[in-house]
């Protein structure tokens, strides 16, 4: 079992490596955030929303302020690392709040 995952971690770190220095941003970017929202995914789970539904709307809400900072960092906007801190926020509160009813 070590062994795969010692493998798997040399095969993955490899990709990881090539995707950062190879890739242009515009590939990049798209990639990144895959890979951002298959672990929201997990996350959701592992944060106890068993529900697909509640799953896919915290997974709305990550892609959403992802998209929010991205937005924010490509207009330059002046306060962006205050609201991009906040954003941050937003999907976690999602979560607290799906998880209390």
């Amino acid at each position: 079992m070590l062994k795969q995952r010692i493998i798997t971690g040399i095969v993955l770190a490899v990709l990881a490596f090539l995707a950062i220095y190879l890739l242009p941003s515009a590939m990049f970017a798209p990639l990144a955030l895959g890979v951002f929202l298959l672990g929201a995914w997990e996350w959701s789970r592992l944060t106890g929303v068993e529900s697909i539904g509640g799953r896919v709307f915290y997974l709305a809400i990550v892609a959403g302020v992802s998209w929010g900072g991205w937005w924010l960092v490509s207009a330059q906007a002046a306060g962006w690392p205050l609201v991009a801190g906040a954003l941050w926020w937003a999907p976690l509160l999602g979560v607290l709040a799906l998880h209390d009813q």
